[in-house]
């Protein structure tokens, strides 16, 4: 019997180097090989109960074709679904000083290019008030589902939520890191945006051009 082709599945970690990956695997590998998981690609698979009903209806041979997994809303416990394949998980992280850095210039690039609700939401005082600490206060609001005064460390918030499935503001900062440090450890491969070779190392193992 021919052996299965690995399946990767990518956690994107926004501005850490995972749209470069992405735009690279996309161009290597067929549309029916990858699923992209982005809220602006599926907007019915934004939350982890959808997607696991998603891979539950999923086709068989749909399944047999996939070879990569990858988005924002991926999260640690897909394997589930694929239990005759061999699930690779794949994590970038980033500085998160220069994450944070790269997010604000990315969000102030981007604000003519948004209706005045999404504006708001990165620059609640507008044209006013495009400083980088109004930016800093806003995304680190505790209002704001994701946030929490305590946790100001986006990657590991992110993960928190993704990877354990947990509300940070019913667990302690403490818990939630241990959680996600576990999980991490389980993974394929963990790498750094900053580090070429480990992204070099990446698109060898995948036969990326």
């Amino acid at each position: 019997m021919k052996k299965k082709d690995p399946l990767y599945v990518f956690i994107h970690v926004s501005k850490c180097a995972g749209t470069s990956i992405l735009n690279n695997i996309l161009a290597n590998f067929n549309e029916d090989e990858v699923i992209q998981l982005y809220s602006n690609v599926y907007p019915f698979l934004n939350k982890i109960r959808d997607i696991e009903n998603h891979f539950k209806l999923m086709d068989r041979s749909k399944k047999e074709k996939v070879k990569v997994i990858y988005g924002h809303v991926v999260y640690y416990g897909i394997h589930d679904f694929f239990p005759d394949r061999d699930v690779r998980y794949i994590l970038f992280l980033r500085d998160p000083i220069s994450r944070t850095i790269s997010q604000y210039n990315y969000d102030r690039t981007r604000y003519y290019l948004l209706d005045e609700a999404s504006r708001k939401k990165i620059f609640p005082k507008g044209e006013n008030d495009f400083s980088f600490d109004c930016w800093y206060d806003n995304r680190n609001n505790p209002k704001r589902y994701w946030n929490s005064k305590s946790f100001k460390n986006y990657i590991f918030k992110f993960l928190s939520m993704q990877c354990i499935d947990r509300n940070i503001f019913e667990n302690s900062v403490e818990d939630s890191i241990n959680e996600v440090l576990k999980i991490m450890g389980k993974m394929y491969f963990v790498g750094i945006a900053e580090n070429k070779e480990d992204i070099f190392y990446i698109y060898k193992l995948m036969g990326l051009r």
